[in-house]
C-alpha cells in the first residue's frame, strides 16, 4: 500500500505512489493533483471536492451532492456524486449499492471492506479526529469513490414555515378552457382531468392539488432573482407535474409525495424546494429536478426514479433502481455592500451594514463573523447585519455562502472616531411680505460637519402654521419658492438631517392680498369767477398696498385757456387759482407705486362782471297833453351768471307827476300832470 503526505493532506489505500509532476493517480481516475499552496483533490466524477486553503493546512468541502444529518441509507440505489454525512452514523453499502463521488464523514470511522467492493481508497482531512466510534462498511458489489474522513460537520440550512394564504378562493378545474380567476385571492387549487397546465405567478397558497396528467408552471423565463412561492401542501398524483420555466424558490409546510415530474431535466438548478416539516418522496416513475432542503425530514428516493439535483436533509434513503445524479454549482453568489460608503468615518460604536446577495442556494452572509438577517423578496435578497466598531479604521467584509459552499465577498472602509457628530446648522432665512399671488423665494442655508461621512444631508421644507396650503416647487430644496392660496401670516419650516442628527428653523411669511388701485375723485364741477379761486375738494382712499408704500397725491392742468396755480399740489382738498377766463379740466392722480388712478373736474372761469351801459336818450320838450317818447338803451355783460337784468324808469325831479306807459322797458313814453 503506498501512501503520500504532503502539507497535512494524506491519502492512503489504493493510491499510486507520487510522480515528479506533483500528480498522484488514485482508483477510478481521479487524481490528486499538487497546486498553489498544497494537494487538491480533483473529482472526475460528481461534484465532491476537498481543497486546501492557502497552505494553512485547512481544507474546506467545495460541495456535495446530498448533504445528510444521518447516515445515508442506500438499497441498492445509486449517487451518481459524492454525499457528505454530517453525524457520526455507521453506514453499510451491499451489494449494488453506489455512490460514484466520495462519502465525506466527520471524524475517523472505521472502515470495513468484505468480498471485493470497487473502492477508490480514503482522504483524511484536517478536521476533528472525532467521532471515532461509529464504522463505513462495503460488501461485495458495493461502490464507493472514496471515503474522505476528518470533515467537521455543517449546520444544514433552516426552513421556516411558509406564511398564511391571505386568498379567500378554493377553486377545483375539471376540464381545458376553465379559468381559475385572479391568484391573488385563491387558497386551495385543485386540478384535475383534463384541466391541463396552469401557469401559477409567486405567491403565498394554501394548498395545491394536481391529479392525472395536470400540473403547474412556475417561474418567469428569463428571469434572473427567483420567483417565490409558498404552500401549506402540495401534492402531485398520477403523472402529473410541476414544470420551471426560470428560476424558482418554493417552500412548502409539510411532506409531499412525487407521482409524476417536478423541476426542469435541462436546468436542475432552477427549482429550489424547501420543505419545513417532513421530507420528500420520489415514488416509481417520478422524476425531479432541483435542489431539496428538508432539513427535518427524510428524502425517499424509490425504485425507477431520479431525483437530478443536491438534497439537503435529515435522512436520505435511495431504494433499488433509485438514482440521485448530483449537480454541482460552482457559481458564487453575487454580493454587494451598500451602505455604509467607502470610507464612511463615524462616532458611534457599531455600524449597520446593509446589502444585497443573489444565489439560488443562498444559505447565510456574514459580516465580519457576525451573521446577518436576510429579507428574501421576489427580485432579490437583501441582508444586514449590526457590527461593533473599533478605534481607527474597520474593514467590513460581508461574506455570501451558498448550498454548495460557494463563497463570495464585498468589502467596505469604516473608520471610527472621537468625538460626537453635531446636528447640521439650519437657518430657513429672513422673514419674508409677499403679495398675491407672488410666491415667497425662500434661501434657506444648510451646513454640517460632514459626520457621519457618506451620508448625505437631506433638507425639507414642511409648513409649520398658517392659514392655507403652501405648495414648495422643490421641498428637498434649500432655496425654493412657496406659493400661497389665502393671505395670512405662514410659518415654513426647514428641516435637516444628516441621518443621525437632525435640526431644524423657521421663517415667517407674511402673505397679503392682491393691492387694488386707489379710489380717485376729483370733486364737483365748478363755475367760477375771476378772480376767485376754486376750493377743489378730492379724495384718494388706498388698500394701504404695497406694504410701506406712500400714497402720492398731485393735482395737474388737463387742457385749459391759461395757467392754474395750486396752493397744495400734493394733496386732494386744495385751491386752485386761473389766470384767464375759459373752461379748465383739472385733473386729480393718486398712485401707490404700482397702481395709478385719476379723476378729472371741470372748472369753468367766467371774467370779472361789470355794470349795465344805459343811455335815457335825448333831452326832449313836449306841450302839453302830449306825452314824451322815451327811446332808452341799456347794455349788459350777462354776469353775473344766471342773473337777470332789470330795467326801471323813475322820476328824479318836476313840479308834477310823471307816469310810464311801462316803467320797466327801456323804451316807454311818459306823461305828465302839469
Amino acid at each position: 500500500m503506498a501512501s503520500g503526505r504532503e502539507g497535512g493532506f494524506e491519502s492512503v489505500a489504493g493510491m499510486g505512489g507520487g510522480r515528479g509532476d506533483g500528480i498522484a493517480t488514485a482508483a477510478g481516475g481521479d487524481q490528486l493533483k499538487k497546486g498553489v499552496g498544497g494537494w487538491q483533490l480533483e473529482k472526475s466524477v460528481g461534484v465532491g471536492q476537498l481543497k486546501k486553503s492557502g497552505g494553512g493546512g485547512q481544507f474546506e468541502v467545495i460541495g456535495a451532492g446530498a448533504v445528510v444529518r444521518h447516515g445515508p441509507v442506500v438499497n441498492s440505489g445509486r449517487v451518481e456524486g459524492s454525499v457528505r454525512q454530517l453525524g457520526g452514523e455507521s453506514v453499510t453499502l451491499n451489494g449494488g449499492a453506489v455512490i460514484t463521488g466520495d462519502l465525506l464523514t466527520p471524524g475517523s470511522p472505521q472502515l470495513t471492506l468484505n468480498g471485493n467492493p470497487i473502492f477508490g481508497g480514503t482522504v483524511q482531512g484536517n478536521g476533528s479526529a472525532q467521532p471515532s466510534n461509529y464504522s463505513i462498511t462495503l460488501n461485495g458489489g458495493a461502490r464507493l469513490g472514496r471515503l474522505v474522513s476528518r470533515i467537521d460537520p455543517i449546520a444544514l440550512p433552516a426552513v421556516s414555515a411558509p406564511p398564511a394564504s391571505t386568498g379567500t378562493r378554493d377553486v377545483t378545474l375539471n376540464a381545458a378552457g376553465q379559468e381559475p380567476g385572479g391568484f391573488d385571492t385563491i387558497r386551495d387549487l385543485t386540478l384535475n382531468g383534463n384541466a391541463g397546465i396552469i401557469a401559477v405567478p409567486p405567491g403565498t397558497y394554501r394548498s395545491f392539488t394536481a391529479n392525472g396528467g395536470c400540473g403547474f408552471t412556475l417561474g418567469a423565463a428569463g428571469a434572473a432573482q427567483p420567483s417565490i412561492y409558498n404552500m401549506a401542501a402540495l401534492t402531485l398524483n398520477g403523472q402529473s407535474s410541476i414544470q420551471v420555466v426560470g428560476p424558482v424558490v418554493l417552500t412548502i409546510g409539510g411532506s409531499m409525495t412525487v407521482n409524476g415530474s417536478m423541476g426542469s431535466a435541462a436546468n436542475p438548478l432552477w427549482l429550489t424546494l424547501r420543505v419545513a416539516a417532513g421530507g420528500v418522496t420520489l415514488n416509481g416513475g417520478s422524476s425531479l429536478s432541483g435542489i431539496v432542503i428538508a432539513p427535518s425530514g427524510t428524502v425517499i428516493i424509490n425504485g425507477n426514479t431520479t431525483l437530478r439535483g443536491s438534497v439537503f436533509c435529515d435522512r436520505l434513503t435511495i431504494n433499488g433502481g433509485g438514482v440521485l445524479q448530483s449537480t454541482g454549482d460552482s457559481t458564487p453568489p453575487v454580493v454587494s455592500i451598500d451602505s455604509p460608503c467607502e470610507g464612511a468615518v463615524t462616532t458611534a460604536a457599531s455600524a449597520t451594514i446593509s446589502g444585497t446577495v443573489s444565489d439560488s442556494t443562498l444559505i447565510m452572509v456574514t459580516v465580519n463573523g457576525v451573521a446577518a438577517t436576510l429579507n428574501r423578496t421576489a427580485n432579490a435578497t437583501a441582508y444586514s447585519a449590526f457590527v461593533p466598531l473599533a478605534e481607527g479604521a474597520n474593514v467590513l467584509t460581508a461574506i455570501a455562502t451558498d448550498l454548495f459552499n460557494n463563497t463570495s465577498q464585498a468589502a467596505r472602509t469604516v473608520t471610527r472616531r472621537a468625538g460626537a457628530n453635531q446636528p447640521p446648522l439650519v437657518n430657513a432665512g429672513p422673514d419674508l411680505t409677499v403679495i398675491l399671488p407672488a410666491a415667497a423665494t425662500l434661501n434657506g442655508v444648510v451646513t454640517d460637519e460632514g459626520l457621519p461621512t457618506c451620508a448625505a444631508v437631506t433638507t425639507s421644507w414642511s409648513t409649520a402654521s398658517g392659514p392655507g396650503p403652501v405648495a414648495f416647487s422643490n421641498q428637498a430644496g434649500r432655496v425654493t419658492a412657496a406659493a400661497f392660496t389665502a393671505p395670512g401670516i405662514y410659518v415654513l419650516r426647514l428641516s435637516a438631517s444628516d441621518t443621525e442628527l437632525s435640526a431644524s428653523d423657521d421663517v415667517t411669511v407674511t402673505v397679503v392680498p392682491p393691492n387694488q388701485a386707489p379710489v380717485v375723485s376729483a370733486g364737483a364741477n365748478q363755475t367760477i369767477e375771476l378772480p376767485d379761486s376754486a376750493a377743489l375738494n378730492g379724495t384718494a382712499v388706498d388698500d394701504g398696498l404695497p406694504p410701506g408704500s406712500t400714497l402720492i397725491i398731485a393735482w395737474t392742468k388737463m387742457s385749459g385757456p391759461g395757467t392754474v396755480t395750486f396752493s397744495a399740489p400734493n394733496q386732494a382738498r386744495t385751491t386752485a387759482s386761473f389766470s384767464a377766463s375759459g373752461a379748465y379740466v383739472l385733473q386729480l392722480t393718486a398712485s401707490d407705486t404700482q397702481y395709478t388712478a385719476g379723476s378729472t373736474v371741470t372748472i369753468t372761469v367766467l371774467p370779472p362782471n361789470t355794470p349795465p351801459v344805459v343811455s335815457a336818450g335825448p333831452d326832449q320838450t313836449i306841450t302839453l297833453p302830449a306825452a314824451a317818447v322815451l327811446n332808452g338803451t341799456v347794455t349788459d355783460d350777462g354776469l353775473p351768471p344766471g342773473s337777470a337784468l332789470s330795467i326801471s324808469w323813475s322820476k328824479l325831479s318836476g313840479p308834477g307827476t310823471a307816469t310810464f306807459a311801462n316803467a320797466n322797458q327801456a323804451a316807454t313814453t311818459a306823461t305828465f300832470s302839469t
